[in-house]
């Protein structure tokens, strides 16, 4: 049978005299401490291998995620997004083996400039579906396409380095001119009002046009350059432009009327792609070794950031906005995404069974397309943020 202690009346065996509060006891007991004050300075502070007070982040403390003595709740955990990319195989075009180019002329139409039979295709809903436009006179490439706005566009060929000009948004295109002897139109850059420059090969020259590319003019061959593989306008005149096959990057401060010889990358060979940041911060994709190089006082110095991996090209380059590039190689075919405006690189997926991105184009929203070879595909790449 149970029974029931009651307090002896003198306190022994018992929490104290029946007039005393628990209150009052405690302070006696726990030397002079509250209880909150006795727990605080005999109790160790809790890490990963000893018990002890435990401290909860604040929501900013979680989202921020800079000090890792501060527990998380699981409600926290929620506040906390990661931004990752789904990657999806569209669409072959035709029967080409490469995507050399890709446009948008904004609502949702987009031209991709191919190879091997140097057609125009269209699609009119962000890349989803496409259909087969035109083929540029006898040319097998569509090497690259430029927006002159109101439906006005021009494209750069191979294997006779013409140009051809649309307006119509690429419904209908007309033979413009072959810029003196070359072979390839591997660049176009727009300068705004009219004027465009164009880079070409095997002579490493520059063109340009004032009247929006109806005629054009020889300016200047880079250097001993062969090839002229990329130009970026940085605004107010100044220019750069990619050559090969001494990875030298050029730079015109006039509209490029004249050009100076600024530095090579590296042991580099080849600038395949040059892209803007604002702010005179520019990347550079190149080739043999397949690394990124990064000026930040427009394009007057440039410093080594990083290998892609095993990649020996670094073919295209995207900004996404909010310092978040992607990059396209080869001999891979994969992406490769930075953060933080290209100072560090990871890769994201090989596109299919490609081994050339050869480019690059975004639609907004965190939407990009890639065009590919050697079976001429568009992927699409949409960044989602998710919570983590």
């Amino acid at each position: 049978m149970s029974q029931i202690i009651k307090p002896r009346a003198d306190g022994e065996g018992s929490l104290g005299t029946p007039t005393q509060k628990w209150g009052d006891v405690q302070t006696d007991k726990l030397n002079g401490k509250t209880p909150t004050e006795f727990v605080a300075a005999e109790t160790p502070a809790a890490t990963t291998s000893v018990a002890g007070i435990v401290e909860l982040a604040t929501d900013t403390e979680t989202s921020v995620g800079t000090d890792n003595t501060i527990a998380v709740t699981p409600a926290g955990l929620k506040s906390v997004q990661i931004r990752v990319y789904i990657v999806r195989e569209i669409q072959r075009l035709g029967s080409e083996t490469s995507v050399w180019s890709l446009l948008s002329l904004g609502s949702g139409v987009v031209l991709a400039g191919t190879a091997a039979t140097g057609k125009i295709y269209k699609s009119s809903n962000s890349g989803d579906t496409w259909s087969e436009i035109q083929r540029l006179g006898s040319e097998t490439y569509g090497q690259s396409l430029l927006s002159l706005g109101s439906g006005v566009v021009l494209a750069g060929t191979a294997q006779t380095g013409k140009i051809f000009k649309s307006s119509n948004s690429g419904d209908t295109w007309t033979e413009i001119q072959q810029l003196g002897s070359e072979t390839n139109v591997f660049s176009l850059v727009s300068l705004g009002s009219g004027v465009v420059l164009a880079g070409t090969y095997p002579t490493g020259k520059v063109y340009k046009s004032s009247n929006s590319g109806d005629t054009w003019s020889e300016i200047q061959r880079l250097g001993t350059e062969t090839h002229v593989y990329s130009l970026v306008s940085l605004g107010s005149g100044v220019v750069l432009a990619g050559t090969r096959p001494t990875g030298t990057v050029y730079k015109s401060s006039n509209s490029g009327d004249t050009w100076t010889e600024i530095q090579r990358l590296g042991t580099e060979t080849q600038v395949y792609s040059l892209l803007s940041l604002g702010s005179g911060v520019v990347l550079a994709g190149t080739a043999e070794t397949g690394k990124i190089y990064k000026s930040s006082n427009s394009g007057d110095t440039w410093s080594e950031i990083q290998r892609l991996g095993s990649e020996t090209s670094v073919l295209s380059l995207l900004s996404l906005g909010s310092g978040v590039v992607l990059a396209g190689t080869y001999p891979t075919g994969k992406i490769y995404k930075s953060s933080n405006s290209g100072d560090t690189w990871t890769e994201i997926q090989q596109l299919g069974s490609e081994t050339y991105v050869r480019s690059l184009l975004s639609l907004g929203s965190g939407v990009a397309l890639a065009g590919t070879q050697p079976t001429g595909k568009i992927f699409k790449i949409n960044e989602v943020m998710v919570p983590w």
